[in-house]
Parts: C-alpha cells; structure tokens; sequence
C-alpha cells in the first residue's frame, strides 16, 4: 500500500509547511528597496551592458562609488552600503579609475568601498563563490561595513571556457550570483558585453536577461555623448534614461615624463522618462522569422504551460523546444528534413539573438517563452 495513503476523512498530514496569509493580514516592506533609486535595486541580480568603448565599466564605477558615499546619482537618491568591485577584466589598470574618481568626488579613505583585482571562477557549482562569500564577509567586517553592492566586471572573465551562448552555463554564473546576492543580502552586478549587433541586446544566452531584476543597456553615438537607458526594472519602471560623457583626467607621469591618464564621468543628466522614439516603417522581422513566430505563438496558445523559470522570478506560459520543433516541422510539412532542421534552428538562433524569446533548462528540456 501506498506510504502516503491516507483513508476518506482522515485529516490530511502536509510533508511541508505552506502557510496561508489571509487577505487581511498580509502586510507588504514599504522601505527603501534601492541602492541607486529607480537604477539599481537593492537586493539581486541587476545586469550593465554594452560594446567596447561604451563606457559601461566607468559608469558601473561611478555609481558604485556613489552608493559607497550615498551622494546623489543622475538625480536619484542613493541608499548608502559597502561596495565591493571585482576588475575581473582590467585588473591592476582598474586601479587608475578607482583613483581619479575617488579624487573627483573628494571621497575620504575611510569610505566603504574595496577592489578585488583576481578574477573569480564562477562558472561552476563547486568554483569559488563560497570562497568569495566568505572573503568579502569576513574582511569588510574586519573593516567595518557590510557588502551591499558586488560589482563583477566582466561576466565574461569569470566564466572561463564556458559558452555564453548556452542557457546551461550561463545558467550556473546566474545560480552563483544569486547565492551571493542571497548569503550577503547584497546586489550583485554583472558588466556585460552587448552582442555582434549592439542594438539586439546584451551577449549570449537570453537566460542572463529572464534572471535579471535590472537591465541596463549603455550606448554611445558619434558626439561622445553616452546614454544608460534601463531596459529592465522588476520593480520599478523602466524605459528611463541619463547620460553622460567622458572627461580625461591626467594622474601623474610615468618613469618617462609621460603623463597618465584615465576618464572619469562628466556631464551626468538626471534619469528621466525617454523620449519617444519614430516607430520604424516596413516589417520588424523578416517574414522566415515571423513564420516561426507565428508558429511558436499558436504552440504557446495550444500546448504552453505555466512555469516560474527562476526561482524569484515571475509565472509566464512556456512551451519545451520539442513541442515547438515539433509544430514547426508539421507547418513545414513539404521541406525536407534537413531543410526543416535548418530552418528551425536559423529562426530560434534569430529570436533568441535579438531577445524576442528567452530559453532556459527545464526539468524536461529547454524551455522557451516570450519575452
């Protein structure tokens, strides 16, 4: 007989506790839950992108630094904390901008902010993110502080060997920056490259923007002019954007009576609504690709189920890649096989590219929903 076998009018034993909150007595946390208000949230997962020369890292830098003095930001309120950034990718030459826009801001040293110059490896369950844990706790205690602010500068370099394309390695850098988020009770925030073509979106998997509570995407145009546009705000709004130029700054000189030098930010607007931008004319996708959009839509209406894809994320309907290829191939019905192949693979290589759809690994399979 079935262990968990209980007879008709037995009261029922739950294996877990679920707790009800009665609609009169649920309360909801009005406190501050930002770092950067509107900008960056408190707590999380909170992703900056953008191409070579963007200007992202310096713009991470200022902000963080911002959060470490609590002075204002863009125009936005600051929630003091520690902050810690990890130069994965810049290393000892971090050290210049650290320097030129601690001076700018004229922040004393007693200022809780702290630089890691060695890359973790955080692409794996058993890599270094306990170790990091434990790091950041123990010496910002010895100092004083806790950690509010993990910055992880690039995503790219703490990864080593990994596929960014792949929603299963990206899918372990996001479950170790979640820990680390969740065992300091800290936002931690991912630099991030953009893709070949910029104005698809940040680089690889699409899992990296389903996890993230904060997407903030940073361009720039011919001027020099930089703008930060957030693209994603969990809890906030987003579409919001300030921008900002680069002002070189000269440091000292080297052994040769060279002058070094660095950029810190200058011209910082304050974050406000975006203007509208002139809708374009023609189709917004090539017909192939609204073909296996039309199909993935009706899949989604027919078959699609509803599933919390990250854990602190919200419900969305999905479908599995199979029932997809599966409708896609009957729609294809004349093709070949090998033509059908091709032709699935070329239009979820394009959705996922240009963030239309967002994939990630499921119990049965890889999941795919809209964006």
């Amino acid at each position: 007989m079935n262990e968990d076998y209980q007879a008709p009018g037995e009261p029922m034993t739950p294996r877990k506790d679920f707790p009800l909150q009665f609609i009169g007595g649920i309360k909801a946390d009005y406190a501050n839950q930002w770092l950067v208000k509107g900008v960056l949230p408190k707590t999380g997962l909170a992703v900056v992108y953008g191409s070579p020369g963007s200007g992202k890292s310096f713009a991470v830098l200022s902000m963080a630094l911002h959060v470490a003095s609590g002075q204002a930001f863009a125009g936005c309120k600051i929630k003091r904390g520690g902050v810690v950034y990890i130069s994965a990718e810049a290393g000892e030459g971090f050290k210049r901008r650290v320097i030129a826009a601690r001076d700018a801001l004229q922040l004393p040293h007693e200022t809780p902010f702290a630089l890691v110059t060695v890359a973790p490896d955080l692409g794996k369950a058993d890599g270094d993110a306990a170790a990091l844990i434990s790091a950041i706790y123990d010496q910002s205690d010895k100092a004083g502080w806790r950690a509010d602010l993990i910055v992880i500068d690039t995503a790219a370099r703490v990864i080593p060997g990994l596929d960014e394309n792949s929603s299963k390695d990206m899918g372990a850098l996001i479950q170790n920056c979640d820990k680390i988020a969740k065992e300091l009770g800290a936002l931690v925030a991912l630099v991030h490259h953009s893709g070949k073509v910029a104005e698809s979106g940040m680089r690889g998997s699409s899992a990296l923007l389903g996890a993230a509570d904060a997407v903030i995407g940073i361009s720039s145009d011919e001027t020099g002019l930089r703008t930060a546009r957030i693209e994603k705000q969990k809890d906030g709004e987003d579409g919001q954007v300030f921008s900002f130029r680069l002002k070189s700054v000269t440091l000292g000189a080297d052994e040769d009576g060279d002058p070094v030098s660095t950029c810190i930010l200058s011209d910082v607007t304050d974050l406000k609504r975006a203007e509208p931008t002139k809708r374009k004319t023609g189709p917004a996708v090539p017909a192939s690709l609204r073909l296996w959009l039309d199909i993935f839509d009706q899949t989604l209406a027919d078959v699609g189920k509803m599933a919390r894809p990250f854990a602190d994320g919200p419900e969305v309907k999905t479908i599995d890649r199979e029932s997809m290829r599966e409708a896609f191939y009957q729609r294809r019905g004349d093709d070949t096989s090998e033509a059908k192949k091709k032709a699935f693979n070329r239009g979820l290589n394009a959705v996922l590219d240009q963030k239309i759809i967002i994939a990630t690994d499921g119990e049965k399979g890889v999941l795919l929903w809209r964006a």
